[in-house]
């Protein structure tokens, strides 16, 4: 039985917030409630602060907060950092989905693309054609039928030696499909990269870890994300 929303998201120790996810390996989290520090929201922020390291965001023209969210307005990515790092193996994201500005909607893109075939110490998360999800550039798609917006996305990175995804607790369906890119990415976005490629929608929550969470841990933080953020 889940607790309460206020339980879950509230939860306090020793008078001050506390991070009610899992945090054992947790390395970066950006939150779109807590979007200016633990507990702390503030709608005017520029920058999405990383609640567990360095790795802050800025925000572009296309970016703004919601009570919950970095809204993504489309016409380019929402926010970017320009340095990124590669201690994570495990990425989990919850975001609202809108529209596409075309074909492919970028939703996170975190890392390298190293030529066409292969990611190299990235994860990403893609719409395509209004209907798959992609997750982690390992040709893992979810079809989604007209009715399916919001999501929690959990996958582990295709160069580690587990892949997964899971959309809402469920497997993800598999198909064989591989990206085309031909460009190199240092560089952290969220909610697209470019006018032509962006999403449209809402990005509640992302967080890295540098370990693959147990099955219990990854159900925990799904019942979480349910209580926040009304998840199926």
């Amino acid at each position: 039985m889940l607790l309460g929303a206020r339980q879950f998201f509230e939860r306090r120790g020793g008078g001050g917030w506390q991070n009610p996810y899992v945090t054992d390996g947790l390395v970066a989290m950006w939150d779109g409630e807590w979007n200016a520090g633990g507990g702390v929201h503030d709608p005017n922020a520029t920058v999405w602060k990383d609640l567990v390291g360095a790795q802050d965001m800025e925000l572009s023209q296309y970016g703004s907060f919601s009570a919950d969210s970095l809204v993504c307005a489309g016409g380019g990515y929402a926010a970017s950092r320009g340095t990124v790092f590669d201690d994570f193996i495990y990425a989990e994201t919850v975001v609202e989905y809108d529209s596409l500005e075309r074909q492919i909607g970028n939703i996170v893109i975190w890392g390298e693309y190293s030529d066409m075939t292969r990611y190299g110490n990235s994860m990403d998360l893609i719409i395509y054609n209004d209907t798959l999800i992609q997750t982690g550039g390992s040709a893992v798609f979810y079809t989604k039928n007209a009715n399916d917006k919001l999501f929690l996305i959990q996958y582990t990175r295709p160069n580690s030696s587990d892949v997964f995804a899971h959309a809402n607790g469920v497997n993800l369906t598999r198909y064989s499909k591989t990206d085309n890119w031909a460009t190199r990415y240092n560089i952290g976005f969220f909610g697209g990269r470019q006018s032509g490629y962006s999403y449209r929608g809402k990005i509640k929550r992302v967080a890295m870890y540098s370990r693959i969470p147990t099955a219990d841990e990854i159900a925990a933080n799904y019942a979480i994300d349910q209580a926040r953020f009304n998840l199926p």
